[in-house]
């Protein structure tokens, strides 16, 4: 493990900010971009989906695709083939276009895995997401105030000459960040187990496999909840009496409110543990499900959604700590965005289903059991983690012990 820095933190954070931004660019091009060429009206929102697709499945393969590979040298890679795919997309016609899309995803995937693992396998995970996502909340909200002005002046496509600006400004960001070892190799800095020191090698299948599926089932269970009443705040807010210009509104106060959110649990850390924190977040977030959903008034839906913001940001730490603390290694932490976009692709769909057979207060009561089969889940990973680490404790001391001998040689022949 590496303690880094402030300063490297951060610069991992915004990295991983980028590797965020073909999602959070989505609503600046989908309208615009589709008239543009013609799509129907289903065909930009196809595009934007297999962009996610692309980052989601790349993100997942990555530890499998390039074991070996060091980590700072394959996020340069990623942010030159992204900066490749934006430039593909913002100067070419509809099929470079798709073509660069693709690309452009399946690039920030990569690197949102590299960023993920740098941050998994530092010496406090938990508050290092937990800057993670005050950067990234920090970097939404620069990027909506900077990015639209541009886009009226220079056209819709000029949003994919910002994003290739910020893939070119990963190559600084991430040029003085210290990295332990590569990614397949042996890590460096050694854990002690029982007194016994003993040197962990992440090259091969990753360990606790079984709560890793667990814990990121669950993960797309909570997203794919709170996704869908997000999803949802424009249509809902119209049920009590509020525009969708005052929809936005309360997001962006939500965006606002959601970094007390991240603030709350840098400052909390490990001192509660992880899993206790991460069910009473889940907790408060369900309970704004529910209040926005009810349909009780304008002030029960702003104070709810501004509570959604700062719930999920404030579980998300703990949901990458508890990855990050299944493999020192950080490959089941690296491959968290895959299933946070998954969660995210899947609201919608739920939403749309939901609301059209039955009303906006079942889909609260969905949205719920999502987080609650989720927290479920958790929990059992939880125990089935408990359960398999004393005996991998028990099997590295023997191994320990065992080169014991063969040291000892060594140290008589010297």
């Amino acid at each position: 493990m590496i303690e880094y820095r402030q300063a490297a933190l951060l610069r991992i954070a915004l990295a991983n900010s980028v590797g965020f931004s073909a999602s959070t660019a989505v609503p600046i091009w989908l309208g615009s971009v589709g008239a543009h060429f013609g799509y129907p009206s289903w065909g930009a929102g196809a595009v934007a989906m297999g962009q996610l697709a692309c980052a989601a499945l790349l993100n997942a393969a990555t530890p499998w695709l390039f074991p070996g590979a060091h980590l700072k040298k394959l996020a340069f890679v990623a942010a030159a083939v992204a900066l490749l795919g934006n430039g593909l997309a913002w100067l070419g016609s509809s099929s470079v276009f798709i073509a660069g899309c693709l690309l452009c995803g399946a690039a920030f995937g990569v690197l949102l895995n590299v960023t993920n693992r740098l941050v998994a396998g530092s010496s406090a995970p938990q508050r290092g997401y937990a800057v993670v996502q005050l950067v990234e909340v920090l970097f939404c909200i620069g990027f909506f105030l900077g990015v639209p002005p541009i886009v009226e002046r220079f056209g819709s496509f000029s949003v994919f000459a910002a994003l290739a600006a910020l893939c070119a400004g990963v190559f600084l960001l991430l040029a003085g960040v210290p990295v332990s070892a590569p990614g397949g190799s042996e890590v460096d800095a050694p854990v002690s187990i029982e007194g016994r020191v003993v040197k962990l090698k992440p090259g091969g299948p990753p360990p606790n496999t079984g709560a890793a599926v667990l814990s990121l089932c669950a993960t797309v269970l909570l997203f794919a909840g709170q996704s869908s009443v997000n999803a949802s705040l424009v249509s809902i807010g119209a049920t009590v009496g509020l525009n969708v210009v005052w929809v936005g509104r309360v997001i962006s106060l939500g965006l606002l409110a959601s970094l007390c959110g991240a603030i709350f649990a840098r400052g909390l850390g490990e001192r509660a543990g992880l899993l206790r924190p991460l069910l009473a977040g889940a907790g408060v977030l369900g309970s704004a499900m529910l209040v926005v959903t009810l349909g009780r008034g304008a002030a029960a839906f702003i104070g709810g959604a501004v509570v959604l913001f700062m719930g999920i940001v404030f579980v998300v730490p703990y949901i990458y700590a508890l990855l990050a603390g299944l493999d020192k290694a950080g490959r089941w932490a690296s491959i968290g965005p895959a299933f946070v976009l998954t969660g995210w692709a899947l609201g919608p769909g739920i939403a749309g289903v939901v609301i059209r057979g039955v009303d906006f207060t079942t889909l609260g009561y969905v949205a719920l059991a999502c987080v609650a089969v989720a927290m479920t889940l958790f929990l059992c990973a939880r125990r089935l983690r408990s359960r398999v680490e004393p005996a991998s404790a028990a099997e590295a001391n023997y191994e320990a012990r065992s080169d014991e001998p063969a040291r000892a040689r060594q140290s008589a022949h010297l």
